[in-house]
């Protein structure tokens, strides 16, 4: 079967590198403490926040492994001594929908899938979840964009455990789907991920024109989705 996977960086525009939490994102977190009791002052929360996330960005650096958000702020509970494991869904909803609402499906997207679906292509999506949200809030991004039930597959960072490039979600991605790399395609914007695709075998590598980030050697650079469809 003829199979693309693609990175959740080419199907959504959003803020996808940003490792930082906003004084929005601060604020919001603080009115949720302020409301179960819990006196936390914006100007140590985001201390403690900015601490986590710079470990986070370290860890990615030096391990490849993510560190999902709400295990973040279950550990910034510890730092403030609070036991209240209840906080943490209340805590994750502040930040994640702020964060989802940035993102949208990028111009063509709904549409190639579906053409891809109607021509019996299997299609599956890899994804460094933003700043390591649930999968429960992507997917319903996914499901407002329209792509609900278009998606054979997905992975998330912060369910599998790795941020890419790394070969485990792809692994897991080719035996959920049942495909093989040699019959499959894979569009990708993240350029260091080219020797692991090499070396699991994927037929066609795709990279789209991001203007700063160079087209890595053996990529077929595309201008848009719909320049892949004559490839599959």
């Amino acid at each position: 079967m003829k199979a693309l996977v693609a990175g959740y960086e080419v199907m959504f525009a959003g803020p996808h590198m940003d490792m930082t939490l906003s004084p929005a994102d601060i604020a919001s977190l603080s009115s949720v403490f302020d409301e179960e009791g819990h006196d936390v002052g914006p100007r140590r929360l985001s201390y403690l926040l900015d601490e986590r996330m710079v470990a986070r960005a370290a860890r990615i650096r030096e391990t490849g492994m993510e560190t999902p958000l709400d295990t973040l702020l279950e550990n910034v509970l510890d730092d403030l001594e609070i036991d209240a494991p209840s906080l943490v869904p209340r805590l994750v909803d502040s930040v994640a929908s702020r964060r989802m609402e940035r993102f949208r499906a990028v111009d063509g997207c709904v549409e190639f899938i579906s053409s891809l679906r109607e021509s019996k292509v299997a299609v599956g999506m890899v994804c460094n979840a933003p700043i390591g949200i649930p999968p429960e809030h992507i997917r319903e991004l996914i499901e407002r964009c329209g792509l609900g039930g278009l998606l054979d597959d997905m992975q998330f960072s912060s369910e599998n455990g790795v941020v890419r490039p790394h070969a485990r979600p792809y692994r897991y991605l080719i035996s959920n789907m049942d495909i093989s790399p040699g019959e499959t395609s894979v569009l990708t914007g993240i350029p260091g991920e080219m020797e692991v695709l090499r070396k699991l075998g994927f037929e066609n590598i795709f990279f789209p024109e991001l203007g700063e980030l160079p087209n890595p050697d053996g990529a077929v650079t595309i201008h848009e989705l719909a320049e892949v469809s004559r490839f599959l």
